[in-house]
């Protein structure tokens, strides 16, 4: 089995950013408070997956708010 099909972070197709992140660092990360990320989130324009009883926010689903410019 070589690195590169293990997914091992010397694959040059690894990708470092976080699938999801929890909703106070989503709000961080888009600067905006935590009313308006719910507000986003309720409004559908932010995605969230629920593990558990913890809502996570997808990271992809932030940079997509951020160049649409939604913020």
């Amino acid at each position: 089995m070589s690195i590169a099909s293990t997914g091992n972070s010397r694959d040059p197709g690894f990708s470092t950013k976080p699938l999801t992140v929890p909703v106070k660092k989503a709000c961080e990360i888009v600067g905006v408070g935590n009313t308006t990320m719910y507000d986003l989130i309720k409004s559908g324009r932010v995605k969230t997956s629920t593990i558990g009883r913890r809502r996570l926010v997808l990271y992809s689903s932030l940079e997509e708010l951020v160049l649409a410019g939604a913020a």
